[in-house]
């Protein structure tokens, strides 16, 4: 499907959207290092830090048809190696999609408040996607962020960043925080959201976590409602499953086609959400 994308004059309450056409066709290669199939761990070297990043590119890649990128972000004291454990690597190949792991500086991200206070990792994000895309064949209007965690949470804020990069978002474990109130998006984005009601790292009823001093969340309900209101979604939510059992609720009345899901599960306390449903629900939506 392409929601997020639907025919001018429909979806939700935005009205008429203009909708380009998905690239069919690779423009050459610029940068050097062409990607190709399989897993690598590289350094990227961004405002003067070099970290480490785990690339996996789906073994259908050829370079000469568009492929969607997921970057995936690893929670506090966690690295590139986290994305072993999300689910999106043996993802990738069924789905014919690449993944783009990096290493958070100390460990951790930076979305303001929290977790290192170094790095500027929303522009550093920006530019890992840049980088990826002058080394393989990336489909633009199929560019997703997932994380877990501490990179739940800058998921959460580069959907507010950079809506003109990244079609959809899908955090996992991690909600908005009052200490970042400000969110407003150059266009509705939609959100998929994972949260178990026995987190006690990042509370599903919101409130100060353990883990950091400073970082208020909103919880699961709050931040659900809040994407709802940033992306003009009026009705009630519609209720279905993840696929594992667990209840999803999602607004689907939003302007510019866009959905607003959050899944509330038994995913084992503080762990990410089943990447197969994340991606179903990622892979239907596009950049308009």
């Amino acid at each position: 499907g392409t929601g997020g994308a639907p025919e001018a004059g429909s979806g939700g309450g935005g009205g008429a959207v203009v909708i380009e056409p998905e690239p069919t066709d690779c423009a050459p290669l610029t940068g050097a290092n062409p990607l190709t199939p399989g897993r690598k761990t590289e350094t990227i070297t961004f405002d003067g830090v070099t970290r480490n990043m785990t690339i996996y590119v789906t073994a259908s890649y050829t370079g000469e048809t568009p492929v969607p990128l997921l970057t995936w972000f690893h929670p506090l004291t966690g690295n590139e190696n986290s994305v072993n454990s999300s689910g999106f690597i043996a993802l990738a190949d069924t789905e014919g999609f690449i993944v783009v792991a990096p290493a958070g500086v100390d460990g951790s991200w930076n979305f303001g408040p929290c977790c290192n206070t170094t790095a500027d990792d929303f522009a550093f994000a920006k530019y890992l996607v840049e980088q990826m895309q002058t080394r393989a064949c990336i489909n633009s209007k199929r560019i997703y962020s997932a994380g877990f965690s501490n990179g739940a949470m800058i998921s959460q804020y580069l959907a507010c960043r950079f809506a003109d990069i990244f079609a959809a978002v899908a955090p996992s474990a991690g909600d908005l925080v009052n200490e970042v109130p400000e969110c407003k998006p150059s266009r509705p984005i939609s959100n998929i959201m994972y949260r178990d009601t026995t987190d006690i790292a990042v509370p599903y009823e919101g409130g100060p976590t353990f883990v950091r001093e400073g970082i208020t969340f909103l919880g699961a309900v709050a931040t659900f409602d809040r994407w709802a209101e940033i992306d003009g979604c009026t009705g009630t939510p519609v209720m279905d499953e993840d696929g594992h059992g667990n209840g999803c609720q999602t607004h689907k009345n939003c302007e510019g086609g866009v959905e607003v899901t959050l899944c509330t599960g038994n995913y084992g306390g503080h762990a990410p959400g089943p990447a197969d449903d994340a991606w179903a629900r990622l892979m239907q939506f596009r950049l308009p």
